[in-house]
Formats: structure tokens, sequence, C-alpha cells
């Protein structure tokens, strides 16, 4: 199956490639994560489109995702009609910070947006859309719309850690280094960009550690045939 921008998440795609969301839905609820596949269970939550929507208005594409995802994005009664609703404009307002910082900007504007690729991680077919993707460097940038950045707790571990853990963004970000690493010889730095929706936004880049990355990879290596296998 050949990956393009109008397929990549669609049920085929989900069902032949494993993807980060995908290894974290089975490693939290491998029932839950079947249930998605099926199509029993939507994972569409209003969270999503929120980070799709900042990644669209970061990107230049906001006209398109709200004609989209009107119904979702836009009110449809009252005197705000048309206007978007109370936390999509939080959103609005993380996207203009995160704009005004010349770094991400820079990142924004020299790097090829939403690149698809494709390898195999312990015989395990996986994809991976990176946001944002320097060839020069090899080096990928996810960009995050965060509620806050405050730690959170770790159900699983029993403490509280930063969020890009809790959330498994180094499962992510390691995943991407992989398929970088499988498809060009070679990888870069790995890291997020991300905004806050509080009412003053805050911002946060994070680079991961190579040695964390090859401790996540190595436990989705570990993991990911026997999700595959269910």
């Amino acid at each position: 199956m050949n990956l393009t921008e109008q397929n990549y998440f669609s049920a085929e795609a989900a069902a032949q490639y494993m993807s980060q969301s995908q290894f974290k839905d089975f490693d939290q609820c491998e029932a839950r994560a079947m249930a998605i596949l099926r199509g029993d269970v939507s994972d569409e939550k209003e969270a999503y489109i929120e980070g799709r929507y900042f990644e669209a208005i970061i990107c230049g594409k906001r006209a398109e995702f709200e004609a989209e995802y009107a119904d979702q994005i836009l009110s449809g009664r009252g005197a705000t009609k048309g206007e978007p609703k109370a936390n999509f404009r939080s959103v609005i307002a993380s996207a203009e910070a995160f704009m005004r910082q010349p770094a991400f900007s820079d990142i924004v504007g020299r790097c090829e947006q939403q690149k698809i690729l494709t390898g195999e991680i312990a015989g395990v077919p996986f994809k991976c859309k990176l946001d944002f993707f320097d060839p020069e460097t090899l080096s990928e940038w996810d960009s995050k719309c965060m509620r806050d950045f405050k730690r959170l707790y770790d159900e699983g571990e029993c403490h509280y850690a930063s969020w890009f853990f809790v959330r498994g963004y180094h499962y992510q970000a390691a995943i991407s280094r992989e398929l970088i690493r499988q498809n060009f010889g070679d990888f870069g730095v790995c890291g997020l960009i991300a905004a806050t929706k509080e009412a003053v936004p805050d911002v946060a880049w994070i680079v991961f550690d190579d040695s964390v990355l090859d401790n996540a990879l190595e436990i989705v290596q570990t993991f990911a045939p026997t999700y595959a296998a269910v």
C-alpha cells in the first residue's frame, strides 16, 4: 500500500502499518486498540482535532482545515456563529505564540512538512508522519499543542514525570528516528516544539537524548511483534 496524505489515517493503512499512536494504544489497552481498528470505537477525540487544527494553522492551512471540520470547530449559533468555538480560539492563540518564536518559525519555513515514511521494526511494518523534516540534517521536529507543561502522574510507573514522557512522545521520536535511519542511512536530532493553550501560552523546545530514544526503541522492538500478533 502506497501511503499518501489522503489515505494515511485510513482503516486500511492502520491495518497494514503500526504507528506510534497505535503502539501506545496497545500499550495502554489491547482490547480498546482492537476496537479502534475494527471501527467500534473512535479515537478522534476533540483534543485530537485541536492538535491537527494547531498543525494546520502553523503550516498555513487553517482555511482548508476549518472547511473540513467546520461542524467541530465553528460555532453554529448565536453571536459567534461561523467563528471558532472557545476551545479552538485558545488553539489559535497557542499557534500565534508558537509562530512568534524565531526558532520555531524557521523550522516551519525550511523543513518538509508532513513527510510520510515507512519501514519495519522487529519485523512489524511501521509508518510515521513527520511534522517537520530537515533533509539536510536528517532531523525531525514534532509540533504539539498542550493544555500546559505540568508534570503528569504516570499510572504505569506510579510516579509523576514530565508530560512528554507520560504522553509517550519519546516512543514517537524513537520510531521516527528509526524510520529516518532506514530510509536515509542516518539520522539527526529528534525533538518537540510545543505551545500551551493557557491564557498566556508557554512554549517549549525539547530534544531527546539518543540514550532515551535507544531505550524507547528497545521497548518498541520488544512489544511490537506481540501487538501485531494480537
